[in-house]
């Protein structure tokens, strides 16, 4: 369960009408979606803060300028008018979330580590990173904004029509493994093209190799799509950058857990120094023109970036429409409020295993699922210390 938490003050009248919207089985886009439809608006037309996971009971804050009623014709989304506010939802009122999590089928191990990092995770809090969810558009083969950075046009665009991800179906994967076999033979790789921007790509390819025509591919690609290319990528970047920076901070009390795109590396604690220091860093996101930084911080952006081998100046992606790199921090370590943890309990679910509820709050932008992880991972690691703690493990 996750229950959004706004500073948007509700008042009788106001320019804009704020709803709660509660959702199970949906993601926050295809509810907006539904709820559009059935109001008569343009989805566009309707603000919000962030989105929810779709595999939750969530509770989140939509608005729209007060001419506007919203309905849902749908019993898995549901509305609550609030009232009036003077400022639209957006992520410049999002303060944080609330969660209720049930970890089930826990093993002795899991049950262990967890006992063990709650007294850890409430004094020294956990590395911020990027989870998972973050890398959805990255695929078998590497990312498509680093190879759009290194210039790389071709390579990129044959990531884009060729990378296979878990959500693929058996004959997605066919296909996209047929296009990689016949690449180079554009005609072939066209007929093999499913959607008008697919094909479009696959035209901008059959003209020539020159830089203009690839430039045309690449344009030919959604700006969503294109944004989410360009955010993995520079979450990887930051997650990395975080790793540099917590080598400075941390002992040899680590562990890591496996992510999509590399290791998380965790501490189990920290000194009071280092927390203090941490606790108020702010790390800026790689782009042209990066935030002012700490020193530390500043070396390790450049670090990691010549070690990707890509400059500076490379973020400025002449010819590339919809495609910017902003500069924004993010902190560098979370700790989370109100943490709640039950007693582990046996699973009715799962004979012989164990479960047990957690509740906590956390900042705008933190990953419940990492927290997860920092809680539980310890328990794949026992006796490891130091485990991941390697020039190449600093990122998801």
């Amino acid at each position: 369960m996750v229950r959004e938490e706004i500073d948007l003050p509700i008042k009788e009248s106001g320019p804009h009408r704020v709803y709660l919207m509660e959702k199970r089985s949906w993601n926050t886009v295809d509810a907006i979606r539904s709820i559009a439809r059935a109001s008569g608006v343009s989805p566009s037309t309707i603000r919000y803060a962030g989105l929810k996971d779709r595999h939750a009971l969530t509770y989140q804050h939509i608005s729209v300028p007060r001419d506007m009623e919203l309905v849902t014709g749908n019993p898995s989304v549901k509305l609550t008018f609030l009232g009036f506010s003077q400022n639209f939802v957006s992520t410049k009122v999002l303060s944080g979330n609330a969660f209720r999590v049930t970890l089930r089928s826990l093993s002795p191990e899991e049950a262990y580590a967890i006992r063990a990092r709650t007294p850890e995770i409430e004094a020294y809090g956990f590395p911020n990173y990027y989870d998972d969810q973050r890398f959805g558009s990255v695929g078998t083969e590497g990312f498509f904004a680093e190879r759009l950075l290194k210039g790389h046009l071709r390579g990129a665009l044959r990531l884009h029509l060729t990378s296979v991800h878990s959500s693929d179906s058996a004959s997605e994967r066919e296909r996209k493994y047929r296009i990689g076999q016949v690449w180079g033979k554009w005609d072939e790789v066209l007929r093999l093209c499913v959607t008008p921007e697919e094909r479009a790509v696959a035209e901008a390819l059959k003209k020539g190799g020159r830089r203009k025509d690839l430039l045309s591919g690449i344009n030919a690609i959604s700006p969503s799509q294109t944004a989410l290319y360009l955010s993995a990528y520079q979450s990887y970047l930051w997650n990395r950058v975080l790793g540099v920076v917590l080598r400075r901070y941390v002992d040899d009390k680590q562990f890591a857990v496996p992510g999509k795109v590399g290791d998380y590396t965790f501490y189990r604690g920290l000194s009071p120094e280092a927390f203090r220091r941490l606790r108020l860093l702010q790390i800026p996101t790689a782009a042209r023109r990066v935030l002012p930084c700490e020193p530390e911080v500043k070396e390790a952006i450049e670090a990691v970036l010549e070690e990707a081998g890509i400059p500076r100046n490379a973020f400025t992606l002449r010819g590339v429409r919809n495609a910017y790199f902003h500069s924004f921090y993010r902190p560098a370590i979370v700790v989370p409020r109100d943490l709640v943890v039950g007693n582990v309990e046996s699973d009715e679910r799962y004979p012989g295993r164990g479960k047990v509820c957690l509740e906590f709050r956390l900042t705008a932008g933190s990953y419940a699922t990492m927290f997860v992880k920092a809680m539980v991972g310890l328990a794949g690691n026992a006796g490891k210390s130091g485990e991941g703690d390697h020039e190449d493990d600093d990122a998801e």
